[in-house]
Order: structure tokens, then C-alpha cells, then sequence
């Protein structure tokens, strides 16, 4: 029991095909009561390609993939969570071919004086130049909000302007309940997210983007001269994590989003109001665990499958096979 309630929370539970990295899942949705996509009480399966298009893919989640949530539709501030959706677009940048990990952005008047306050990554004094791939590192791994604004300035006329192909995006992936108001986070008026579609990000940036992904699991990295932890204790603490953002705001608390993977089933987790860095790495660890231990993925048949014959009357033979179309697991 913490003295500041923990304002929500959300586990997503996702299996990996063997073959050719295909998503498969079963959709298990526990609330209040147990229902699934309308339906309870029970579960639902679902094929296990994952071959939706880019639209369906937030609603493909929600009918899919095995969820455990408290007020995760509960608007909140995304904290430095919101670097997410800044390191996202970045992201696209870069699978788009539009910037590469050497293009080097210059840091302005802005970004050097937020350097002074707060998480920062020290870019340098206005008119230097860094990497996006040391800006990449430095929105991740420490965090930084000086990071964010070279970034944000870098891809767009101004932070403002940035923020706002952030929402707009945001929306475009199904994160219907955020909006930002800058690059990083920071406290402002009229910025909000929910614990579920900070999920839904984490989610898409580990789908879309398996080549930097990697990024998110960072444990430390060096900077001018200087060696910083990675702020996400998960990384060295729970087995299989491999990103992604912590954060915090005196409104909001102590927050976390996470994602670990064993025996190639995934789970994305947020937390969000906790009152210290260790009771919100504490708490995370306690849910990961018991979300591994507590549920299993269990193979209810093979793709091209025969699960059975059917008579036929009049036909060449007496019978024909009942296949299965696609793979079917069960998450419980």
C-alpha cells in the first residue's frame, strides 16, 4: 500500500510465432468482470499472423492480446513517458530514409538552457551540433529533455510544431486519448496520455521498428566523458527486459513502461502514481513476475492443421479433412 494511490496500470501479454516472427495470440481481457470483446464470461482466439493493416493494428490489440488493467483509460501526464512518442517519430525518420544516424542537428538557445534543469543529456552550448544517434540515446537513456528540443527543432520548425505532428501521429496509431504539448514531456497545460495507449506505443515502436528497438535496452551509456545508468532499473533487475521509458511529475508520480520477453512470449506493462523510484521499480517487478508466472500460452492447433473429417454425400470420397486456416493459441 503506497501513500499515493497507484493511478493505474496495464499488462499486455503477446506470443511470438516461431516461424517467420508472426504475432499469434488469444485474446483475454480481465476487469471487473471477465469479457472479451463483448463476450463473457471466457476468451476468444485469434489467428496467429497478425496480418492487420497499420489502421486495425490498435484495434486488432485490444481484441487480441491477453490485458490486466486498473483505470488504464484514466487520463494522466505522460511524464518523460511522452519521449516515447518523440523517439517513435524519430523512428520513422530513419526508416524512412529521410535522416540517418549521423545527420546532425544544431542546438539552439531553447535546448541549452533546458540542459539546466531538470533530466539532461548536456547537448552543448547553442549553435553545436549532435548526432540523432547520440539524441536517440539520450532521450532513452538519460533521459534528457535538452535531447527532445534538438530533436523536435531538428524535424520541424519549432518544439510547438513538433508536438503537434506528435498528436496528430499519436492519433493515427490509435493512442486516441493523448496530446501532447512538446517533445519531452515536460509539465504543461492541456497534456495528457492514458496507461493504455502508452502501451499501444510501446507495442507499435517494438513491431515497427525491430532494428532500433535495440536502443531501449541500453543499460548505460557514456557522454562527455561522463557514464550514466540507464534509468529503467527493470533493465538489470527482471529477467528479459529490453526497454523502455520511466518517468515522473510531481501530479503524476513515479511511472514506468516496460516490456520483457521469455521463451518468446512478450509483456508490455505501464504504471503510473507511485511515490519513489524504488516503489515504482518494485511494483513493476512484482507485476511483470506475476504476469509470467500466472499465465501461459497454451497451443490449441498448427496452421494447415487436420483437427477432423467431415462426411460428404455423393462425392469422390467419403470424407474430406477439416483444416485449420491459421494457428490458434490460448493465453490463460
Amino acid at each position: 500500500h503506497w501513500e499515493r494511490p497507484l493511478k493505474g496500470y496495464v499488462v499486455y501479454s503477446i506470443a511470438k510465432a516461431g516461424l517467420a516472427g508472426l504475432t499469434k495470440s488469444l485474446a483475454l481481457e480481465l476487469g471487473p468482470a471477465v469479457r472479451v470483446n463483448g463476450v463473457s464470461p471466457g476468451a476468444i482466439a485469434w489467428p496467429e499472423d497478425g496480418q492487420f493493416d497499420p489502421a486495425e493494428r490498435e484495434r486488432g490489440m485490444r481484441a487480441t492480446f491477453a490485458k490486466l488493467y486498473k483505470d488504464a483509460d484514466q487520463p494522466m501526464p505522460p511524464s518523460s513517458m511522452a519521449k516515447m512518442m518523440t523517439v517513435y517519430m524519430v523512428f520513422e525518420e530513419l526508416a524512412a530514409g529521410r535522416i540517418k544516424l549521423d545527420t546532425r542537428f544544431k542546438v539552439s538557445e531553447k535546448a541549452w538552457r533546458m540542459s539546466q534543469q531538470g533530466s539532461t543529456m548536456w547537448v552543448g552550448e547553442p549553435g553545436s551540433e549532435v548526432t540523432v544517434e547520440d539524441l536517440i540515446k539520450g532521450m532513452i537513456v538519460l533521459s534528457g529533455n535538452d535531447a527532445c528540443i534538438v530533436v523536435a527543432e531538428g524535424l520541424s520548425p519549432s518544439e510547438e510544431a513538433f508536438a503537434e505532428r506528435m498528436t496528430k501521429r499519436a492519433h493515427e496509431l490509435g493512442l486516441n486519448k493523448s496530446v501532447f504539448k512538446n517533445a519531452s514531456g515536460w509539465p504543461a497545460e492541456g497534456q495528457y496520455t492514458t496507461a493504455r495507449d502508452l502501451a499501444v506505443l510501446a507495442w507499435r515502436t517494438i513491431e515497427d521498428f525491430p532494428k532500433y528497438y535495440p536502443y531501449y535496452s541500453i543499460q548505460n551509456w557514456t557522454y562527455n566523458n561522463i557514464k550514466q545508468d540507464n534509468r529503467n532499473r527493470l533493465l538489470r533487475t527482471v529477467a528479459g527486459t529490453d526497454g523502455l521509458k520511466t518517468g515522473h511529475t510531481e501530479e503524476g508520480g513515479y511511472g514506468q513502461s516496460a516490456s520483457a520477453v521469455r521463451d518468446g512470449r512478450r509483456l508490455i506493462l505501464v504504471v503510473n502514481g507511485l511515490n519513489t523510484m524504488r516503489q515504482r521499480a518494485e511494483e513493476a517487478d512484482r507485476l511483470l513476475e506475476w504476469s509470467f508466472r500466472e499465465f501461459e500460452n497454451i497451443s490449441l492447433f498448427k496452421a494447415e492443421e487436420e483437427l477432423d473429417k467431415a462426411a460428404v454425400w455423393l462425392g469422390e470420397a467419403p470424407t474430406v479433412p477439416l483444416v485449420a486456416g491459421k494457428a490458434l493459441v490460448l493465453t490463460l
